[in-house]
Formats: C-alpha cells, sequence, structure tokens
C-alpha cells in the first residue's frame, strides 16, 4: 500500500505488492510478488489508516476507511507463504476503527495473540477514542476477539502512536507505547508525549516518568534485540503551523528539525530510559525496575 506526496494531489498508483530480500550482507533485492491487475486485488477494498502486525506466517491488516472514507471492521490476511490474500469477514472487529496499532505477542496460546491499542472507535461513543484501560485482545487459533481489562497508569487514548514489544528472562512480556496525538497540533499535542508499557501476563501498565517535549506522530517502533527499541521518523506535532490551511500544515510537521538524530530514537526496557547508542549483541531483556516490583507486590 503507498502515501502520494501532499503536494502533488496525484491519484495513488494501481494496486501491487513488493517484497524485499535479504541478503545477509547489508543488501538485498525487492520484486513484485502480486501485480498490478492480478486477481488477488479485485476481492479487496483498498484500506487506509488501518492497524497492521504479523505473524510468523501472516500479515493482518485491521480495521481503516477506504478512499470514500467507509469504515471497515474486518480483518485481512495475507498468507506469507503462499502469497495470497483472505477477507476474513468472520473475524469483525468488536469495535471498529482506524489510526490505531495492532501488536502480536507470540509467548502466549497456540498461535499466540493480537492485541489492538487505541485509534479511533467507529461505535459512536461520546469519546471517540478507544479505551487503553479495555483492551481487544485476539486469538488467531479460535478467530475470536476478547475483551480485557487493564490497570494501572494507562495511556490517555490517542492516534497515530507507535507500538513495540519484548519479552523478559522472567516470563512477561512488555509492550511500548510511544506518543502519537489526539488530532490537535501544538501545545496541545505536548502531553502525549509519553512513554507507557503494557506487562503481561497482568495486563498492567507503568508510565515512564520524564517531561514531556517533542511529541510526534506516525513513527513506527521496533524491537530489535535485548531491551532494545528504537523509534523510527514521524511528524512533529508540536509544529507551529503558520497557514492553517491543508498544505500549510503538512509543511509545517515536517519541516521542523528532529531532536533524534537522523530520525532515529533508542529506547531501553530496562532501564526505562534513552540511550545513545545501538548495541548489536546486547544481553538479553530483563525486566525493568518498576515491573519487578509490581509483580513482587502483586504476589
Amino acid at each position: 500500500m503507498s502515501e502520494y506526496d501532499a503536494k502533488s494531489h496525484l491519484i495513488p498508483p494501481p494496486l501491487s505488492l513488493w517484497k524485499f530480500t535479504p541478503d545477509n550482507t547489508g543488501s538485498g533485492a525487492w520484486t513484485e510478488s502480486i501485480r498490478e491487475g492480478a486477481s488477488a486485488w479485485t476481492s479487496l477494498t483498498r484500506p487506509k489508516d488501518t492497524s497492521v502486525a504479523n505473524d510468523p506466517q501472516n500479515a493482518w491488516v485491521l480495521g481503516g476507511v477506504d478512499e470514500d472514507i467507509n469504515r471497515l471492521g474486518s480483518m485481512v490476511r495475507f498468507n506469507m507463504d503462499t502469497e495470497t490474500f483472505t477477507n476474513s469477514s468472520g473475524t469483525s472487529f468488536p469495535s471498529p476503527g482506524s489510526r490505531g496499532a495492532m501488536h502480536y505477542v507470540p509467548v502466549y496460546g497456540p498461535s499466540g495473540i493480537f492485541i489492538a491499542l487505541g485509534g479511533i472507535r467507529f461505535d459512536n461513543k461520546p469519546d471517540p477514542y478507544a479505551d487503553f484501560g479495555t483492551l481487544r485482545v485476539f486469538d488467531p487459533a479460535s478467530q475470536k476477539w476478547h475483551e480485557q481489562k487493564t490497570t494501572g497508569n494507562k495511556p490517555a487514548g490517542r492516534v497515530d502512536h507507535c507500538v513495540a514489544g519484548a519479552a523478559s528472562s522472567n516470563q512477561t512480556y512488555e509492550i511500548f507505547v510511544y506518543s502519537g496525538f489526539d488530532g490537535n497540533l501544538g501545545t496541545a499535542a505536548v502531553p502525549f508525549d509519553t512513554i507507557n508499557i503494557l506487562t503481561l501476563p497482568a495486563f498492567h501498565w507503568i508510565s515512564v516518568p520524564y517531561n514531556p517535549q517533542n511529541p510526534r506522530y506516525g513513527h513506527t517502533c521496533h524491537a530489535v534485540g535485548g531491551s532494545q527499541i528504537v523509534v523510527v521518523g514521524g511528524a512533529d506535532a508540536n509544529s507551529k503551523v503558520t497557514d492553517g490551511g491543508f498544505l500549510g500544515i503538512a509543511e509545517s510537521i515536517m519541516e521542523s528539525p528532529d531532536p533524534l538524530k537522523q530520525g532515529l530514537g533508542i529506547f531501553d526496557l530496562s532501564t526505562l530510559s534513552w540511550s545513545d547508542r545501538y548495541r548489536s549483541s546486547p544481553p538479553p531483556y530483563t525486566q525493568s525496575s518498576p515491573i519487578q516490583q509490581y509483580y513482587l507486590q502483586a504476589q
């Protein structure tokens, strides 16, 4: 799927699917797996603002909207072995939405679980943002969604945040949720410069204490070994918009200097702090002190 330049107003290109095959030397090659015009595209709707995650065999696309802003509630599965799509209408999300995040947790259940986090809800409740106090959990083995209550210091509802996770040496799994915003730019976005961590199996939130200064949205997060989470890119939610028009906003959010060098940040889940270097051979991830204390007190 693709985006197009805000200044060009070009029609998005026809659907096609490309894959990258690394060669284990720091390089690789792109090839087109499913060409434009292939029969695979005839039964699929082109979505945007979706939540996406993958297990070892499948990529899953949840919700979003189509080009006419019609709401989409089902999931689409792409089998990476057979390179086929399945429109999984039987796995409808209980509260369809868009601009959220979804994360795959491999260590629970026969096939792992997927957790949907945040975003905008389509169920016309007074608060349009999904509540991080009640999470939706998808079991791919049974093809069913479940609701799970959480405890602790949950994040405020938001969109366009990023998530990543890692399994600890203490048989827990922690999910990192960073920044995003509520659709408002400028000083209203600063309180969304937060880091919250959900620890499983307790489904308990902890909040990482630091001074919010640089909210961002549309970025991505990736677990890259040990306790390291890499944050990539994003737009400046604290931009000083001088032109209220679409182009003025689009230029403002992308032209401010990024406080993360080269648009990359490294967060350490064990120390709960930002790091200035990447370790290629890190030790196994161990729980942070607040998470250790929580489980000790819960015994």
